[in-house]
């Protein structure tokens, strides 16, 4: 999820978006052209122990990323680098709330709520989630401590007794992550060209998240 939230804050922020300017991870495919194209690529992080939203495992809590932007024009490549930074600076004690899941359905037994994905989510159990656009609206909602039960579904606690399965569409689930602190740790930097002959200007950034 960390690469996401990133990549959601900086889209939140204007500066592109994901899978049609922003990218997530060294293997993404970065289109042919002359950009500015954006990159988040994880690159470890500190102090693995259990956090918020990952109850039953140990986790990363200081995971951390290189912004990475490129574009035929210099110019061009740090100022998408720069609206990045902007983005990211100074964000402190706050949830980040990622990229949306599609939801193929939601079903109730009793006060529990099913919800399948399109795809696989990656969840944990404990995650926090924010469903929308069910019309019955008490599927809607923040929702901490889901329960995963499936590579592709998860179960949460609903209230009253809304009709089953759930209408409405898009229906979509957003995981989110308390960040005590998200802060880059240079100002954008002047890289050597990619192999398409492409200005490069990057930064990294740390964060820390919120303890168990």
């Amino acid at each position: 999820m960390f690469i996401f939230e990133i990549i959601q804050i900086v889209q939140s922020a204007g500066v592109g978006t994901y899978n049609a300017n922003i990218f997530g991870s060294s293997k993404a495919s970065i289109p042919v052209g002359d950009g500015p194209f954006l990159s988040v690529i994880e690159t470890g992080g500190q102090t693995p122990q259990r956090t918020h939203n990952h109850i039953s495992l140990p986790a990363v809590q200081r995971p951390s990323a290189q912004i990475l932007a490129r574009a035929k024009n210099y110019a061009a490549a740090m100022i998408m680098a720069r609206a990045a930074y902007n983005a990211l600076v100074g964000i402190r004690n706050q949830y980040v709330t990622g990229l949306a899941l599609a939801v193929t359905s939601i079903t109730r037994a009793g006060d529990v709520a099913t919800v399948t994905t399109t795809n696989p989510h990656g969840l944990f159990s404990g995650t926090r989630v924010v469903i929308a656009g069910a019309t019955q609206t008490e599927y809607n909602g923040t929702f901490e401590n889901i329960i995963v039960t499936g590579a592709s579904t998860f179960t949460y606690i609903v209230v009253g007794t809304p009709a089953s399965p759930a209408t409405g569409t898009p229906l979509t689930a957003k995981p989110s992550t308390f960040y005590q602190e998200i802060e880059p740790i240079q100002e954008p930097q002047d890289l050597q060209s990619d192999s398409a002959g492409r200005a490069q200007v990057g930064f990294n950034i740390r964060t820390k998240k919120q303890p168990s």
